[in-house]
């Protein structure tokens, strides 16, 4: 029969194991694994494992470009970053942005709820798909969901957006 446990010993034995890890970024992925089992809340684990990613990535790969580094590099007179899609994930990568060098560029979101355009959310101004073609040609566009990646990629070549201005590289599910 398995021992059960009261939580003071639960927390022991979480201390005990984590104690046992080597570097940081493996406790650091245990504590996220922990706070899963006990909160069962996917978009916190989801969030807290692309930060997560985020972080290391930028202390590993500080050397390597990024691909937002290689849409700016590539194309002169960027004015603004355009989020495409206001919603939980485009707030993401608005979160991200802001802990990046580009955190001081001009940043807008685009969305096609037409109840969202034109207003403020999160301090950050919202424009329409036929804004961003008209009025934003020199800005990258970062699609800013992974369910409506595809339509919105397939949205903008539709609307003439340049394709060397769009990243659309959001990992996961």
């Amino acid at each position: 029969m398995d021992k059960k446990y009261n939580a003071t010993e639960l927390i022991n034995k979480a201390v005990e194991v984590q104690n046992h890890l080597v570097d940081e970024e493996s406790k650091q992925l245990y504590d996220i694994r922990l706070k899963y089992l006990i909160y069962k809340n996917r978009k916190m684990l989801r969030n807290d494992v692309v930060e997560f990613m985020f972080k290391y990535d930028t202390k590993v790969d500080s050397q390597q470009e990024s691909p937002i580094d290689r849409i700016i590099k590539n194309n002169e007179n960027v004015d603004n970053i355009i989020i495409f899609g206001s919603g939980m994930e485009g707030h993401f990568v608005l979160g991200l942005l802001h802990k990046t060098k580009y955190k001081s560029k001009n940043i807008l979101f685009c969305d096609n709820d037409i109840s969202k355009q034109n207003t403020v959310i999160s301090g950050i101004s919202v424009i329409s798909p036929d804004e961003l073609t008209k009025k934003y040609l020199n800005s990258i566009v970062i699609i800013g969901s992974n369910a409506n990646r595809a339509s919105m990629y397939q949205q903008l070549q539709h609307l003439n957006y340049p394709n060397n201005r769009i990243l659309a590289c959001m990992g996961g599910g």
